[in-house]
């Protein structure tokens, strides 16, 4: 498979950042003593934050989504932990995008590669697009 960005999304958000993790003849457990110890350091570490506001991170995302009149959940799940909500415990692979997100501030996405046919191009919205969510809503 060739992955591709296109130029137009380039220069419309010069500082994008893209990454990939691949992984082939998974088992799905329910949970990973390693995770569950990412997570603990994450809740400790998020804990000791005195504001959102000041996470530059955040406040980057945040100004995005708020141009397309939506909010930025990453600061929402921050928050919640800062209060004492813990990451909840689903599978491996949910978790790692959880504690992903968690360790980097920004929204990540799964999806199964065996299902992708063809070359994939990572470009900005034409507007016409659809897609199938995790929990198979059609949006």
């Amino acid at each position: 498979m060739k992955i591709t960005i296109t130029k137009r999304l380039l220069e419309k958000y010069p500082h994008a950042k893209f990454f990939a993790v691949l992984a082939h003849n998974f088992t799905n457990h329910l949970s990973s003593p390693y995770i569950e110890k990412k997570k603990e350091k994450i809740h400790d570490e998020i804990r000791k934050i005195k504001d959102t506001k000041l996470l530059r991170q955040i406040n980057e995302h945040k100004a995005f989504h708020e141009k397309f009149g939506k909010s930025y959940p990453i600061e929402f799940q921050v928050n919640s932990i800062r209060e004492g909500k813990k990451i909840p415990t689903e599978s491996v692979l949910r978790d790692i995008l959880f504690v992903s997100e968690m360790e980097h501030y920004c929204i990540i996405s799964g999806h199964d590669i065996e299902s992708l046919h063809g070359d994939l191009t990572l470009g900005t919205s034409e507007g016409s697009e659809h897609y199938v969510k995790i929990n198979e809503k059609h949006h």
